[in-house]
């Protein structure tokens, strides 16, 4: 099973139970595909990233404690230890692109349950567990194109749910009326939302936008063209759990087909 985790600007998100194997490893996805703007996840990302991967803060008692990586897995023992057989949330999810964007603000997602273990997603990989009740925040404005990857798994598709927003610029990946869609002044969707873990790939680029999941053929058309500020992840009730997310201020549909290789390489999600 792949572990993973998450940090935003200094702040971190992680992977599943502390057991099981690792699939045979890719490389590192930042090394082959450089230039996110910004890059979090529960696996390592990029050779040259001395960081963390997220920082745990322990429900018990409010102690915090870096957790890092073994080779490019979540240090999983060391967060299962800090754990103490209890929940832990997320105080900091670390960005690996090198970007070092600012702490988030809001409720903290879960990154182990009230047993102390690792929270995992559908697809038994380590994932940060959103509820309704949680948001993270941090200061990355982006203009167009911005072209987003991300191992998510929608549990509760419904009207406005946000996975992806901003605050009065707005590129929002989520659902509506249980359909996913992206948007930036237009709407563009899919269809009904998966419940299964899945890669979304989403771009926004105004009349060239995509959105597809997994190795699907994607739909195009015109999702607006407004970029986005204050970052936010799980607003307006989201529940769900994510794992990675990494966005390019760049289209990056020549490499689009390679990245999710690698990336389902290591969570085998398809």
């Amino acid at each position: 099973m792949a572990k993973k985790g998450i940090f935003i600007g200094g702040f971190g998100f992680g992977n599943g139970s502390g057991t099981g194997s690792t699939p045979p490893g890719p490389t590192l996805l930042l090394d082959d595909y450089p230039g996110a703007d910004f890059a979090f996840s529960l696996r390592k990302l990029s050779s040259t990233y001395a960081g963390s991967a997220l920082q745990a803060k322990r429900t018990a008692d409010s102690s915090t404690q870096d957790i890092g990586f073994v080779g490019e897995d979540l240090d999983s023992a060391a967060l299962i230890t800090f754990a103490n057989g209890g929940e832990c949330t997320i105080s900091r999810w670390y960005d690996q692109s090198g970007s070092g964007f600012a702490i988030p603000l809001g409720a903290a997602p879960i990154i182990t349950d009230g047993s102390g273990a690792i929270t995992v997603n559908g697809n038994s990989n380590y994932a940060i567990d959103w509820s309704s009740t949680n948001e993270l925040r941090f200061v990355a404005n982006a203009t167009q194109p911005s072209h987003y990857f991300a191992v998510c798994q929608d549990s509760l598709p419904s009207n406005g749910q946000h996975m992806i927003d901003g605050l009065s610029a707005r590129q929002i990946i989520g659902n509506n009326a249980g359909n996913q869609e992206i948007y930036a002044g237009g709407f563009l969707n899919i269809g009904t939302a998966s419940t299964n873990t899945v890669i979304i790939e989403a771009l926004f680029n105004g009349g060239s936008s995509l959105l597809t999941y997994n190795d699907d053929a994607p739909t195009s058309g015109n999702a607006g063209s407004m970029g986005i500020d204050t970052l936010r992840i799980g607003t307006n009730g989201w529940d769900g759990y994510l794992t990675e997310l990494v966005q390019y201020p760049t289209v990056q549909t020549s490499n689009s087909a390679d990245i999710k290789v690698n990336i389902n390489t290591y969570y085998s999600i398809y």
